[in-house]
């Protein structure tokens, strides 16, 4: 996923703030307070749409605007070659919630669940996934290593983009026992090189056969 742009609408800290992201290594500089952990916790918002710390939906909106002022986040990205946004705004006095997912600006989904289902069947990962990785902070990357073994091996599998060849080796080891199996089964019905011989002879004997017995059948009618 290469992250292309973020639009911020009363959206805590940022009243209205748009943020480019250029190819490359992208570093966000900032004193302690100043919005740096907003950015990427609307980043999240806009992928799951759940904040980092569940409960407290309240504290989205700005506090400077009145409630009737709606919260919003739009965030564009790269997957795969293609070009992705998705918009999710927060509206009222009871933050109703509402999302529309774009693939190369045209409109494939909408409604927040189901907007968040698409992201996640097209990323691959999920939110938890995504806390425990990418967007962890130095002190939340030992929750990783709390994991079981086996979850923590399918996270990092996906981070590593293992999980394709992976399908790859199954696809190979299922095709490669089914030759396998097909051989077995024709070496039960094949003959032996003896056998091949054998029939060989009795081929031969019985053309000669036949060839004598034309010649015998000529000669009476004659």
């Amino acid at each position: 996923m290469i992250l292309n742009s973020l639009d911020l609408l009363n959206f805590k800290k940022y009243t209205e703030k748009s943020f480019k992201f250029d190819e490359g290594l992208v570093g966000i500089i900032g004193k302690n307070g100043s919005g740096k952990s907003t950015i990427f916790e609307a980043i999240l918002f806009a992928l799951y749409g759940e904040l980092k710390n569940k409960g407290s939906k309240e504290l989205i909106r700005n506090s400077s605007v009145s409630e009737k002022e709606p919260v919003s986040v739009s965030l564009e990205f790269e997957f795969d070659g293609l070009t992705y946004k998705v918009v999710r705004e927060f509206r009222g006095k009871a933050l109703s919630a509402n999302a529309k997912f774009y693939k190369n600006e045209e409109l494939i989904t909408t409604g927040a669940k189901e907007v968040t289902n698409s992201i996640v069947k097209l990323v691959k990962m999920s939110k938890d996934a995504f806390m425990h990785t990418l967007f962890a902070s130095q002190k939340e990357l030992t929750s990783l290593s709390n994991l079981k073994p086996e979850d923590r091996k399918k996270i990092i599998r996906k981070l590593l983009g293992l999980e394709k060849i992976d399908a790859i080796e199954s696809m190979l080891t299922e095709k490669s026992r089914g030759l396998k199996r097909e051989i077995d089964a024709f070496r039960e019905v094949l003959l032996s090189i003896d056998e091949i011989v054998a029939k060989e002879r009795a081929i031969k004997a019985h053309n000669e056969n036949k060839t004598q017995i034309n010649a015998t059948l000529i000669e009476i009618q004659l």
